[in-house]
């Protein structure tokens, strides 16, 4: 799956993408941490021999917090969207697609 270009990136700038709201970032980054964690905690609980139903509990807690990380990556594009003229749109999507670029 292709990557994104970060924000401030050589590929941001030329299309003068501004950064994304800092809001939205450290809401990534923070909803990556959860995961990170909650897998961990899987982990152990696992290893500690956990009740099958906790266990799930906790695997259905993981799902939801990477359904969210999806949805704020998601609205991340959306709200791209609205900032890129006509031509960039084009030629984010034949990036994304793995489309020639024209160039």
């Amino acid at each position: 799956m292709p990557q994104c270009a970060p924000p401030g990136s050589t590929v941001a700038r030329s299309w003068n993408v501004a950064r994304p709201p800092a809001h939205r970032t450290v809401s990534a980054v923070a909803q990556g941490t959860q995961i990170l964690e909650a897998e961990v905690r899987l982990d152990r609980m696992f290893a500690a021999e956990a009740a099958s139903s906790e266990l799930r509990v906790q695997v259905e807690r993981i799902a939801a917090l990477r359904a969210e990380l999806r949805w704020i990556h998601l609205d991340a594009h959306l709200n791209t969207r609205t900032l890129l003229t006509a031509e960039q749109l084009r030629r984010s999507q034949n990036l994304r697609h793995g489309q020639a670029t024209g160039r």
